[in-house]
């Protein structure tokens, strides 16, 4: 039967009983005091200045989610630190439970952290995942292994008045460095769905300006070439222009920008009037606006670089709806009657 424990330091609790090694173990108030002392005292070894911002939101949310005993707390917060700052901070996300907690953003952050073991992303993926049952409850996009997750979700593309937003916000910038490295960002995301990752790799010979076409030739494991959007062309041919002859397009004096999330750590930065960008939601405006365009399945997955068609599910919810009725002779394969 659960006992309620009145503390000092939170709401009443259930003690929870469980049996080990053939004792029964119960976890008293001053078990509790000790996990409210380390999540009252715990710094994360991230930027300072994230966790200015961040710190009220994480002691709450682990205190809340009630770590089972002392030792969990490390952990849980250490675990719940690093997922917040990357969400505001690389995904620009409200600060808000059921968006950072949401399962589908926590395997988005898991599948971000390069570099790591099988087993340390997974213990990452289930303390995450834990910690967001309780606070929000199970999600059923969660599966009973909890490796996968079945309702991913593309980012919000950038709508038209956004897109004149974004134009504003970097020519509004006070240094000639933002602008510049703001403009790399901003006309390459948008106009040929350039990654961030793939942006750090772009020097001036990767784009080639033609009469009438700009195409960037885009480097690494997933190299193509890619015609820019033609409402992206007059920024991307004055990036041309700018571009030094030799070494990177993007942070190419910033040597600390230049490893992990690099571009977004450079936006972070930023600040002004318009839109901030966010390189994700500008490669999802990009790939939103051929498949409102109607591109071609198999030409869209060659200039996205990805090789399967289920990654084009999570940007159908921003598609414009369209009628049967209204494409009847498109759809009759040109036939006219």
């Amino acid at each position: 039967m659960a006992i309620p424990v009145a503390t000092s330091d939170c709401r009443e609790l259930e003690v929870r009983s469980t049996l080990a090694a053939g004792d029964n173990y119960s976890q008293q108030d001053e078990e509790w005091a000790l996990v409210v002392k380390k999540i009252d005292s715990f710094t994360p070894k991230i930027d300072p200045t994230d966790w200015v911002v961040i710190e009220t939101f994480v002691r709450e949310a682990v205190r809340d989610a009630e770590p089972d005993r002392y030792t969990t707390a490390q952990p849980w917060l250490s675990a719940v630190a690093q997922l917040v700052q990357w969400s505001i901070k690389v995904e620009c996300l409200d600060l808000e439970r059921a968006v950072i907690f949401h399962p589908s953003n926590i395997f988005d952050f898991v599948g971000q952290r390069d570099s790591r073991s099988d087993a340390a992303q997974g213990t990452i993926r289930s303390i995450l995942l834990r910690i967001s049952a309780r606070l929000l409850g199970e999600h059923p996009g969660a599966t009973e292994d909890r490796r996968s997750y079945n309702s991913s979700q593309g980012k919000k593309p950038y709508t038209a008045s956004e897109k004149v937003g974004l134009r504003s916000f970097v020519n509004g910038q006070a240094t000639e460095h933002r602008r510049k490295n703001l403009e790399v960002v901003v006309a390459l995301a948008a106009g040929a769905g350039v990654t961030a990752v793939e942006l750090l790799l772009l020097t001036s010979d990767h784009i080639e300006v033609r009469r009438n076409t700009v195409l960037v030739h885009i480097p690494g494991k997933n190299s193509r070439t890619v015609p820019v959007l033609a409402e992206w062309e007059d920024m991307v041919r004055v990036v041309a222009k700018a571009a030094p002859k030799t070494g990177p397009l993007v942070l190419r004096n910033y040597v600390k920008y230049r490893v992990g999330n690099a571009v977004a750590d450079f936006l972070w930065t930023c600040n002004g009037e318009g839109v901030k960008p966010h390189c994700q939601r500008l490669r999802s405006t990009w790939m939103v606006d051929h498949l409102n365009a109607a591109t071609p399945v198999d030409l869209l997955l060659k200039l996205a670089g990805v090789t399967q068609v289920s990654t084009l599910q999570r940007y159908l919810p921003f598609v414009d709806v369209r009628e049967i009725c209204d494409h009847m002779d498109a759809l009759r394969l040109g036939a006219n009657s």
